[in-house]
């Protein structure tokens, strides 16, 4: 089989092929691995392992500004909000 065929459609070396032949034609189709969830739970490692995933929400907020608010102030009114929509 040419590389060029065989990088195309990425078959390498020891991969798993069925073939048919029919009268002036052969087939070469690849063979597709289906794996079980305990086959692919197997393959985990500490090494391939991901971190845990935090999944956020979307949160609003609506404050409302006047002249005399200092900025320190709205921060930590937000972060106050924040963490009692997170707990």
């Amino acid at each position: 089989m040419p590389k060029s065929i065989a990088d195309k459609h990425s078959i390498k070396e020891g991969s798993e092929m069925n073939m048919y032949a029919d009268d002036n034609m052969i087939t070469l189709e690849t063979v597709k691995t289906i794996y079980t969830l305990d086959e692919l739970v197997s393959q985990i490692t500490d090494e391939n392992r991901h971190s845990s995933v935090i999944k956020a929400r979307s949160v609003k907020l609506k404050v409302t500004l006047s002249s005399n608010d200092d900025l320190q102030v709205i921060i930590e009114a937000c972060l106050a909000k924040i963490k009692t929509l997170v707990n």
